[in-house]
């Protein structure tokens, strides 16, 4: 644990206890701490209770969603984030929050053979959030993945410019390269790839 943020946990359960926090926000503040310290079931319980108080707390319910999605609970993600989609949408923090959302499930889509679903969401988000730089990414793979090539290469460069050190980014940027008989500059992008993982056998060949 940061002792700091353990420190905190104990100080805001100690005030829970003595009834002189409101809830919905030491829900809140919890949730945040143990989220940071990677501590997802806890954090997961104080979501609930702040979304029991709460139910349109978009932000809280984007949180929930994603512990669920990662600790491998689809249905109940899928439920939380079509609910987050299905939201108005009033400010920029809220149209963002939708866009992650819109990612998250063109993700659990993707996984799912439902590449074509996927993309619909991906640009969905990125209409809600051009700066989404996760859908701009999975964009790029998913059209490569789809043979889609000059998408593809419009994606991937984008994403090239975001995560200037990506070996997924390098790796399918070759991919498409090679697919598109641009040799130097697949070429090109081996040479990066192998910069950033020396030990990366296919890129050497």
């Amino acid at each position: 644990h940061d002792i700091q943020g353990w420190e905190k946990i104990q100080h805001l359960e100690l005030v829970d206890q003595y009834g002189i926090y409101h809830p919905v926000t030491l829900s809140r503040e919890l949730a945040a701490i143990y989220l940071l310290n990677n501590e997802n079931q806890p954090a997961r319980i104080q979501l609930e209770n702040l979304l029991k108080e709460q139910p349109d707390d978009i932000e809280a319910r984007s949180r929930y969603a994603k512990i669920l999605f990662v600790s491998g609970n689809e249905n109940e993600a899928i439920e939380n984030i079509k609910k987050i989609i299905a939201s108005e949408t009033l400010t920029d923090h809220d149209r963002n929050i939708k866009s992650e959302a819109l990612v998250m499930l063109g993700h659990i889509e993707e996984k799912n053979g439902f590449a074509s679903a996927a993309l619909d969401r991906y640009q969905e988000a990125l209409k809600n959030n051009k700066m989404n730089d996760e859908a701009v990414l999975a964009l790029g793979v998913l059209y490569t993945r789809t043979n889609k090539l000059a998408e593809a290469e419009t994606y991937l460069t984008q994403a090239s410019h975001l995560y200037p050190k990506s070996s997924l980014v390098e790796n399918n940027l070759a991919v498409v390269y090679m697919q598109m008989h641009k040799y130097v500059l697949a070429q090109s992008h081996l040479e990066n790839l192998l910069l950033i993982e020396p030990e990366n056998i296919q890129a050497q060949y």
